[in-house]
């Protein structure tokens, strides 16, 4: 059974896919005798989409085939009738596709458009819209039939017919599909979760992954809080002036991992770090209880000792340490929690350490973020000549904008989490760099446009007033005149040889035709002339009336 839902589209250029939450747990207190309670559970995103939540229900009873349940952010799509679970006659597979945003979509010119009907002719367009059904809506610069342009808004724009004004290249959509598989022979232990799309697939468990800064508790949680750096540009652009200092900006551009401080015990362990001058993480591992079976037993222990709170406490360490069940929590939200077995992570990268999967327990992630640099700056015209409004204008590359860092928690010794390690981009945390707080009291930015240049590689950009791109509008009127010239240049040439040659049989057929001609002619005179010699008839001479005969009687 196969099932597809509606496409995700994320708000950004880049398809940024975000596992942010996995949990596996069996809450059955019979595991080794073969019944199994279990639930599995993933939030999913890209960054910007509100979270997938995909959730996985199986109960198995020994020597039975296995119940299955489905849910899809709180909707049951398996089974289809009633009922939470139902066994499985067939293999169940369900996508949920995301597609990303086009890239330099909002700006200007930077695509050409090419109308349904009219051929292979391209115009540059002023925007472009992507619309929910995959479709575009363009407003594109059109002649006028004056020697202007007028915008005109072309609706149902395939991107086939969509290009690059500069490259020609065309348009490019990112995609990528979550893909549910759970095979109808072993639900509980064969059911994946994968990232497909044209280069292959991957486990969803590659993709761990956090915003930085941490998300607002009262927005998205796939969307970072982002605080964008503040520039002012001179109208005569010789002075650049900001509220925040160059040692802040420094960290910030480099978005520089630093320690602030780690505690730790047996069964927790906690990191708090720094990411740039801005994003402050709390990164813990704790152990927890594989079932509420084994919590109860906890609290059992408990009341037979008294209710003692050192007795209840030791008693509920003990059996934490026999856990297997870890948790992972970024920022006061969990991760992942799960045992190792439950869920694959890139072993083979070089960065990771190599622990033996059954006995450690090991978690990739990533945090992903994004800088801005917003420059007010005066807008000029088409001439260059600046004026008196101002704009805000992005000023990083792409390559400066993105921000990852790639994280691994690792626990070999899972009865003893104090000895567990976290290591950002390949350095441990204990190596880090100590926080300091930012130079508050430094100077401020104020330098020439060059100085950011040459420090940090930032161009002050420029922003142009939107007007009708007629320089384009021309070229393209003037490069299909000359094609059509060309065109009609060449079939005249080719049409030469064929006029001539009906020409010369044009003159021997009127050579061929002259005596005919001459003897139609002659006897045409000689009939005219005849008719013209013929006397003329004489008019008719009445009769005299006969006289009236009488009669008598």
């Amino acid at each position: 059974m196969r099932r597809r839902a509606k496409t995700m589209e994320a708000p950004r250029p880049e398809l940024d896919m975000m596992v942010l939450e996995f949990t596996s747990r069996d809450d059955s207190n019979f595991v080794g005798m073969g019944r199994h309670l279990k639930e599995m559970r993933w939030k999913v995103a890209a960054m910007g989409t509100p979270p997938l939540e995909v959730k996985l229900n199986v109960e198995k009873q020994p020597l039975m085939e296995p119940d299955v349940g489905v849910f899809c952010n709180g909707t049951k799509i398996f089974p289809l009738g009633s009922g939470e679970r139902a066994k499985m006659k067939d293999d169940f597979e369900h996508s949920w596709p995301f597609r990303a945003e086009v890239k330099n979509l909002t700006k200007k010119n930077f695509f050409e458009v090419r109308p349904r009907t009219m051929g292979n002719n391209w115009f540059p367009a002023n925007s472009i819209v992507q619309m929910k059904d995959g479709l575009f809506e363009a407003s594109v610069w059109f002649p006028d039939g004056a020697g202007g342009a007028k915008e005109v808004v072309l609706p149902n724009v395939d991107k086939s017919d969509i290009r690059e004004a500069a490259s020609k290249q065309a348009l490019d959509i990112p995609y990528r599909n979550v893909v549910l598989n759970i095979p109808s022979s072993d639900p509980l232990h064969e059911t994946t979760l994968m990232l497909a799309d044209d280069a292959g697939e991957e486990p969803i468990t590659y993709s761990f992954a956090k915003p930085t800064p941490p998300a607002s508790r009262a927005g998205v949680e796939s969307i970072p809080s982002m605080r964008p750096v503040g520039m002012t540009v001179s109208k005569d652009r010789s002075l650049v002036t900001s509220d925040i200092t160059h040692s802040m900006l420094t960290s910030y551009l480099t978005a520089e991992p630093t320690m602030v401080e780690c505690t730790s015990s047996t069964t927790q362990i906690m990191w708090k770090l720094m990411i740039g001058p801005f994003a402050e993480h709390h990164i813990v591992l704790e152990k927890k209880l594989a079932s509420q079976g084994i919590q109860q037993i906890s609290n059992a222990a408990g009341v037979l000792t008294g209710g003692l709170k050192q007795a209840k406490d030791v008693a509920e360490i003990a059996v934490l340490q026999q856990s297997h069940l870890l948790s992972l929590t970024v920022d006061g939200r969990v991760l992942v929690e799960s045992a190792a077995e439950d869920f694959d992570v890139d072993w083979e990268s070089g960065s990771s350490p190599t622990v033996d999967s059954e006995t450690a327990w090991l978690c990739k992630f990533r945090f992903l973020g994004e800088n801005s640099v917003l420059f007010k700056v005066f807008e000029t015209n088409g001439s260059g000549i600046t004026l008196d409004s101002t704009d805000l204008v992005e000023g990083l590359r792409k390559d400066q904008i993105k921000v990852c860092k790639a994280c691994t928690v690792c626990a070999e010794d899972i009865a003893d989490l104090s000895t567990a390690t976290l290591d950002i981009d390949g350095v441990l945390f204990g190596s880090l760099k100590p926080y300091s707080p930012p130079d508050i009291g430094g100077a401020p930015i104020a330098c020439d446009p060059q100085v950011l240049g040459m420090q940090y590689g930032i161009t002050v950009p420029h922003k142009v007033r939107d007007v009708a791109p007629m320089a384009l509008i021309q070229e393209r009127l003037q490069a299909g005149g000359a094609a059509l010239s060309s065109m009609v240049q060449e079939h005249w040439e080719k049409s030469q040889p064929g006029i001539q040659a009906f020409q010369g049989r044009l003159h021997e057929n009127w050579a061929k035709s002259q005596p005919g001609l001459q003897s139609i002619q002659g006897k045409l005179q000689e009939g005219l002339g005849q008719l013209f010699q013929q006397p003329s008839p004489r008019p008719a001479v009445p009769k005299p009336a006969q006289p009236l005969q009488t009669f008598k009687v």
